[in-house]
């Protein structure tokens, strides 16, 4: 019982910190949809619909420690667009892309799912888990490392 009301207690002061930053920084409805976390959100709402049976964890409270239920598996919907590395120490690099993404979650997931997304668009999505994912990973645009974890390919 107490974990509870402290768990709500402070669900409760994020959101009051949230909508009082918004306010501070005069944030709209607009600016919201071109930011980071709009198109984070966006990708956990892809994922809703692709993972058959799934409970959001974020429909109240954004920032939780994972994103989805499914089957019992802690999931961080992670997304990222195609990045074009321009230079490398200083010299000009040719035919450098991929995605890159990092967990600020200190790793409470047990998997990651993975939107590469071409222009917001998802190009391929993985699922991988947390043992291979470490803090981070970069998928280089024709790797095959991770394509064993590879659930659905636009390509």
């Amino acid at each position: 019982m107490t974990n509870e009301k402290t768990a709500r207690t402070i669900d409760e002061i994020r959101t009051y910190k949230r909508e009082w930053n918004r306010r501070k920084k005069h944030i709209t409805a607009e600016s919201l949809v071109n930011s980071e976390t709009w198109k984070g959100r966006r990708a956990e709402i892809m994922a809703l619909k692709l993972l058959p049976n799934s409970i959001d964890n974020n429909c109240g409270v954004m920032n939780k420690d994972f994103d989805i239920l499914w089957n019992g598996l802690k999931i961080d919907v992670k997304s990222c667009n195609l990045y074009k590395r321009k230079m490398q120490r200083g010299r000009p690099v040719l035919n450098s892309s991929g995605w890159r993404v990092f967990d600020k979650n200190k790793g409470y997931s047990d998997y990651y799912l993975y939107f590469c997304m071409i222009n917001n668009i998802p190009n391929k999505i993985y699922l991988i888990p947390k043992e291979d994912f470490h803090n981070g990973i970069t998928v280089g645009q024709k790797s095959i490392k991770f394509d064993k974890y590879i659930i659905k390919n636009y390509e």
